[in-house]
């Protein structure tokens, strides 16, 4: 496919060579992490059946006695500030999606036989399949993108998802959440907060300039208490909070509530969310810019203010890592609207992955 051109840089499927080579030690593995990508990365070797040791995790997340559970195996977990030590061979399994701290993660663990990252999380892979069935609408992504950051940042992009090589997409990375001169905020603006968390992007967005109002949506009632929390008077003046999940229509809908940046509308969700489709309300209609980062429900969101978006052209910066679909569905949905597009890399990671249209 002349798209993924990978020649330049591919040496094989990183994720299949890292598996190979953990078998081939035949060493105990230990995990480092026990958040979510990592429990993902031990039941991707649990399944190839490589013996895990334990895991470690920060200090500050750490406690005694903790223990891990994966595919109803228990593990011991071992915090990496006090007295971890390994009395035999290991091999250390980086359990952070982000690898911007891989590096400087090695030196806690001296001695060990090897230190490597491996994606298990299959919501991460994309396959040849997929990227034949796509070809045609990737290519046009492709063709639209408006500089050649953006190109370079796809091409990582798709490589990474496919071969779980990360390192080219990493060393594109911004350190900023969002580009913000590529949106161009002004105090004219009137800036809507898709996803916002705990005020993370908000204080961002103040640091850069600011906007003439903020609307700020976060649906999970654990966020919204430390987004409350977190924000100053002077900015909470000029932000108006809902406790609301932007979707395509005004409805309840199920909502796995979890206290974190990982929070999403789904079906197995035990608790329960107000949505809102931006189009049925008219005190939303002067949005000027929007940012979305809302868990795999963007695609839904948007068609909720396809008016909006139609008669004021916002500029967009829409996530578009949440599945393998995003990038494709996304891109199709705006390019009715004329819109010029650009990618950019927010982490070191195959997440953060943003889609601007302005």
């Amino acid at each position: 496919m002349e798209l993924l051109d990978f020649s330049c840089f591919k040496t094989g499927e990183r994720r299949l060579d890292v598996l190979q080579k953990l078998q081939k030690y035949a060493l105990p593995v230990v995990i480092y992490g026990t958040g979510r990508f990592a429990r993902s990365a031990a039941e991707f070797l649990q399944d190839n059946d490589v013996r895990i040791k334990c895991f470690v995790d920060k200090d500050m997340y750490w406690h005694e006695g903790k223990r891990v559970s994966i595919s109803s195996r228990e593990y011991p977990c071992q915090n990496i500030e006090g007295t971890f030590s390994i009395f035999e061979d290991y091999v250390v399994v980086y359990g952070f999606n982000d690898a911007a701290e891989f590096e400087d993660s090695k030196q806690h663990f001296v001695g060990c036989k090897d230190f490597v990252y491996i994606d298990g999380y299959r919501g991460h892979w994309m396959s040849d399949k997929f990227l034949q069935v796509h070809q045609s609408i990737l290519k046009n992504l492709y063709d639209s993108l408006k500089d050649e950051e953006s190109k370079r940042v796809m091409k990582a992009y798709l490589y990474a998802r496919y071969t779980g090589d990360i390192w080219p997409l990493g060393d594109l990375r911004q350190d900023c959440s969002y580009d913000w001169k590529l949106l161009a905020i002004d105090q004219q603006d009137v800036f809507l907060d898709g996803g916002a968390y705990t005020g993370d992007t908000i204080a961002e967005l103040i640091n850069s300039g600011g906007a003439r109002r903020i609307l700020a949506f976060e649906p999970d009632a654990k966020n919204l208490v430390k987004l409350l929390r977190s924000c100053s008077a002077d900015i909470l003046a000029r932000v108006n909070v809902y406790p609301y999940a932007l979707w395509s229509k005004d409805t309840v809908m199920c909502f796995d509530e979890i206290g974190t940046w990982a929070s999403f509308v789904s079906d197995e969700g035990k608790t329960e969310v107000r949505t809102l489709s931006l189009d049925n309300h008219e005190c939303f209609s002067d949005v000027s810019v929007v940012k979305m980062d809302i868990e795999g429900s963007e695609l839904e969101a948007l068609r909720g203010m396809y008016r909006l978006i139609k008669q004021n052209k916002p500029r967009l910066a829409i996530r578009v890592y949440h599945n393998n679909k995003d990038i494709v569905e996304i891109f199709l949905f705006l390019k009715q609207f004329g819109y010029d597009f650009y990618l950019r890399q927010h982490a070191f990671s195959v997440e953060e992955t943003t889609l601007y249209a302005i």
